[in-house]
């Protein structure tokens, strides 16, 4: 919990990176009509990093409220759900 404005400035400054990387790639690539590797890691990379702004958001309210153990549940299942969440969207994009 006493981490949570560096969790929220390290999102968004994915958000920014990931958008300019996107627009970079989109500007040298050919444009097609079906989705790519790089769109399939794009967009679950998008995915991934906005539940971890929600997470960060959700860890204040719950600060606000004063429940402990609700944060430590959550900052928990986020340590194994976070990276098999990585796996799944990588298989997803090299297997699709």
């Amino acid at each position: 919990p006493t981490g949570v404005p560096q969790q929220v400035a390290v999102g968004m400054t994915s958000v920014l990176t990931l958008i300019a990387y996107m627009l970079a790639l989109g500007t040298s690539l050919p444009k097609i009509s079906y989705l790519t590797l790089a769109d399939r890691v794009f967009a679950g990379s998008a995915i991934l990093v906005f539940l971890g702004l929600l997470k960060g958001i959700s860890t204040i309210v719950l600060v606000q409220r004063e429940n402990k153990t609700t944060i430590d549940h959550v900052d928990r299942a986020g340590r194994w759900l976070y990276p098999v969440a990585v796996a799944v969207i990588l298989a997803i994009a090299f297997l699709s």
